[in-house]
């Protein structure tokens, strides 16, 4: 049925098509400001946890949910560039955390050079702080430079396999370097960790539906809905993969939805059901 609703479509349905689709392969701002708010969050507890450290080194800072990680990494083994330059090993380590969040700063100030250079510092002096890793990639994603940005998100799981963020952040970069199955794995894997992720659940429907899969991409959306019911963007994909299905019911129903969440996103949704009934 989604075949024979696609061979429906007039020129200007298939461009309103091309349109939100490229929506959901660029990932919209919201996406990555999940990352970006993962990595403020660890800004502040860094900050908080390495006070102390540099005078006496204090007892491991419990962890706390929904953040990249929540552990002060382990000074196992000392980086070649602390060693260069005569640090000892809890040197190293305040050091290296200090060009990660500097890192942190420069990307927020949408300084991806900068934030680049300083998280390889950081990583020079501490190759298996996996916050740094996790932020080459979030620059990486916004830099579409995929295949580096697939390599860090690697590097911070092969660190910290507990993060959802840097498992939702690989199935981004699967997605977009059009290796859908692998996408969906580490959506997955996501989702193991975090069950109510809407992002990930979100990033599922996304992949799915670029496979054309569209019941496993509507099934998808709707996980993402029933944890974030307010979220326009999804509501359109949503509709989007109603139409295609040919389900113009369905469709015209996340279109009410849509009227009182964003008009913008409405719009688009109903220029699209206008077309596919040929109004």
């Amino acid at each position: 049925m989604a075949e024979a609703a696609e061979e429906r479509l007039d020129p200007r349905t298939a461009e309103l098509v091309e349109r939100m689709q490229k929506q959901i392969e660029e990932r919209s701002e919201r996406a990555l400001e999940h990352l970006r708010r993962a990595a403020a969050d660890e800004l502040a507890f860094r900050r908080a946890a390495m006070a102390p450290a540099a005078a006496a080194a204090p007892e491991a800072p419990a962890r706390c949910p929904g953040s990249v990680s929540r552990s002060v990494p382990s000074i196992e083994g000392e980086g070649r560039a602390g060693q260069e330059q005569g640090m000892d090993r809890d040197e190293q380590t305040v050091e290296a955390i200090g060009q990660h969040l500097r890192g942190v700063r420069h990307r927020q100030e949408g300084q991806w050079e900068e934030a680049l250079g300083a998280q390889r510092r950081a990583l020079a002096l501490r190759p298996d702080l996996a916050e740094a890793h996790y932020e080459v990639g979030v620059v990486n994603l916004e830099l579409r430079r995929h295949a580096e940005a697939l390599a860090a998100f690697r590097s911070a799981i092969e660190h910290d396999p507990d993060s959802a963020e840097a498992q939702y952040g690989l199935a981004c970069a699967y997605r977009h370097l059009g290796q859908y199955g692998q996408a969906l794995a580490a959506c997955g894997e996501a989702l193991r960790l975090r069950p109510a992720y809407a992002l990930a659940w979100e990033e599922t429907g996304s992949t799915y539906g670029l496979m054309k899969e569209y019941p496993n991409a509507i099934q998808a959306f709707r996980e993402a809905l029933a944890l974030e019911p307010h979220n326009a963007r999804v509501h359109c994909a949503l509709g989007h993969a109603h139409v295609m299905m040919g389900d113009l019911t369905a469709a015209a129903e996340e279109l009410q939805v849509l009227e009182e969440l964003d008009q913008q996103v409405a719009d688009l949704l109903r220029a699209l059901l206008s077309s596919a009934t040929g109004g």
